[in-house]
């Protein structure tokens, strides 16, 4: 009785430990966590969601702590239709997106009168994605008299391969399939005014450099380089660069989630039956 009773706490427990983990992948998040901006300047932060499968809809409102930062406009993801709900705005798209996605920009503003020193919040709040609530996410925003002229990059994404980033590294290097040709890099620079510019992403076979230039209103200058090799057609199905995310994997990443889902919840059952039976032949000995 014993041995069934830990049997049965143990697949509790992994069912719930599976839960968490799968909760824990989903969440809401700015793309900086602290911002600096002049009394009348305006800049721009991105809003993203990490989940542990794609998502088509997401609910959320966005607000200020103080009067003297404001945002000055949303704009979110072309893929959403946008619809509002009292304060809470409602974006579903019929194309599933991927972790990682992008789904607003903010531009923050300091009013002009703005106390230099002033800090406040922007805050997503009451975010549910998918259905499933997800924990607030806030960015500190304070008023400064000095003005930003960093030439560094705040971010680059992509959805071909998963980029490490770090503004202090400026080469990276990555394998693509032959069946991609073109590449699809988003920088953003860590000063709203900062300039920049992105070289041809068109892919040939074989090595390629995409540069990200950055150029700050002082004229500071730093490139990226980005050197993507495109695999020959032959050696495509024989190797598979880490950094890249191919449709496949991610189908197969779901297929293992429902899979262990399933699994655990048909151990449970099975637990419970297995007990119930050995309770009814004790009953009927006695």
């Amino acid at each position: 009785m014993k041995k069934r009773i830990i049997v049965f706490i143990s697949v509790v427990f992994c069912f719930f430990a599976f839960l968490v983990n799968v909760k824990a992948l989903n969440k809401i998040y700015f793309d900086s966590e602290d911002l600096s901006v002049m009394p009348g300047e305006t800049k721009e932060v991105g809003v993203y969601v990490d989940s542990d499968s794609s998502f088509t809809s997401i609910k959320m409102n966005v607000i200020t702590t103080s009067n003297s930062i404001n945002f000055a406009d949303i704009t979110y993801n072309e893929a959403f239709t946008r619809t509002n709900n009292g304060s809470s705005v409602i974006l579903t798209s019929k194309t599933p997106l991927k972790s990682g996605s992008k789904v607003a920009t903010i531009n923050v503003k300091a009013i002009d009168s703005a106390t230099v020193g002033t800090t406040g919040y922007i805050r997503v709040s009451n975010v549910s994605l998918n259905d499933v609530q997800l924990e607030n996410a806030s960015l500190s925003v304070k008023v400064s008299n000095e003005s930003s002229s960093s030439s560094y990059l705040k971010s680059v994404t992509s959805n071909i391969v998963k980029i490490d980033f770090n503004k202090d590294t400026y080469d990276y290097e990555y394998e693509v399939s032959n069946d991609v040709d073109k590449m699809d890099l988003v920088a953003q620079a860590e000063d709203s005014n900062a300039k920049i510019d992105i070289s041809n992403q068109t892919l040939k076979i074989g090595e390629n450099t995409i540069k990200i230039t950055v150029t700050a209103k002082n004229k500071d200058k730093k490139i990226y380089t980005f050197s993507i090799n495109r695999k020959e057609k032959e050696n495509q199905i024989d190797e598979k660069d880490d950094d890249v995310i191919p449709i496949s994997d991610s189908v197969e990443t779901k297929k293992t989630n429902k899979t262990g889902f399933v699994l655990l919840l048909g151990i449970l059952i099975g637990v419970m039956i297995i007990d119930l039976v050995i309770m009814k032949k004790n009953k009927y000995k006695k």
